[in-house]
């Protein structure tokens, strides 16, 4: 049960439905039976949360019912649903999407540093040509290479064309003629909601809240 508990595979959203953050089935949990200490832009303290009771059919969500705890733990568990097991040989579904009721706000933060979010802030050009790029040309290439110090960062890694990243190998760009189009730097932080909607889904039951 505790492997369960401790996996991220719920989504948080706040009350107008916008993804905010992945959580464990334990944070769930104790979001919707009011040990969370979350609180709003005020500081005040938030709420229990709900669980959405989904409906899906043909892969399709067609129902999204906020459901409180007390309510949760008598909803059967159907195919398909996780479980989580409690006593007396009763299984509780396991919550996939909560929702803040009464929090509307949107948290900025900082992205995580990976391809995607280099190719994002570089909207896909090679940033020593400024070709614009399909996915399968691009690779990412050390500035600096990591030979002489060069460090996996946003400010030290651009997209780049893979034949410009074989040309360049492990010389700095000046080195092989070469010049950079903009200094790269980190990324300024975005609204919640971007951040999740870049991530690979947690559990496909996300997918219809990342996209709005």
């Amino acid at each position: 049960m505790s492997h369960i508990l401790d996996k991220q595979i719920v989504l948080s959203l706040n009350g107008i439905w916008q993804p905010l953050e992945p959580m464990s089935v334990r944070a769930a949990i104790t979001a919707m039976t009011g040990g969370s200490d979350a609180v709003d832009a005020r500081g005040k303290h938030l709420p229990p949360a709900l669980a959405l009771d989904l409906e899906v059919v043909d892969g399709e969500t067609v129902n999204a019912r906020p459901v409180d705890w007390d309510e949760w733990i008598t909803l059967p568990v159907r195919d398909g649903d996780l479980a989580i097991h409690a006593s007396h040989n009763r299984s509780i579904r396991v919550p996939t999407v909560v929702i803040r009721p009464n929090y509307k706000g949107m948290p900025m933060k900082s992205r995580k540093f990976s391809f995607e979010a280099v190719w994002d802030r570089d909207h896909g050009v090679d940033q020593y040509t400024g070709q614009k790029l399909q996915r399968d040309e691009a690779n990412l290439d050390h500035v600096v290479p990591a030979s002489r110090g060069g460090l996996r960062t946003f400010e030290n890694m651009v997209t780049c064309h893979k034949r410009t990243n074989t040309k360049k190998a492990n010389k700095l760009p000046e080195e092989v003629g070469l010049k950079l189009i903009r200094v790269p730097t980190k990324p300024k932080p975005v609204p919640a909601s971007v951040v999740v909607s870049h991530q690979v889904p947690g559990h496909p039951s996300w997918i219809p809240f990342l996209h709005k």
